[in-house]
């Protein structure tokens, strides 16, 4: 089981620390809501099912070695370089 764990952990490190596999988390990161709050007033279940979606991002920022600092800093680097999404 050690190293079937190890391989999971090194393949996503080096999947999401490559160029495109930064740039795909940063985006994953600004559109579910890694770095806002999840909290829908008056709606319970939307907010788990945000929370639930930021759940899985976060663990693909901690097996990619990363942080949400360095994620905040990726996005307004690449909002920079091409806009803001929302734009």
């Amino acid at each position: 089981m050690f190293k079937k764990e190890e391989r999971r952990r090194t393949l996503y490190y080096e999947l999401f620390n490559s160029p495109a596999g930064k740039e795909v988390l940063a985006d994953l990161s600004r559109n579910y809501k890694v770095l806002n709050t999840t909290f829908v007033e008056g709606d319970s279940h939307l907010s788990a099912f945000n929370e639930g979606a930021r759940s899985v991002v976060m663990s693909l920022i901690q097996l990619a070695g990363s942080s949400p600092q360095e994620i905040l800093q990726r996005i307004k680097k690449l909002e920079a370089e091409y806009g803001r999404a929302d734009q």
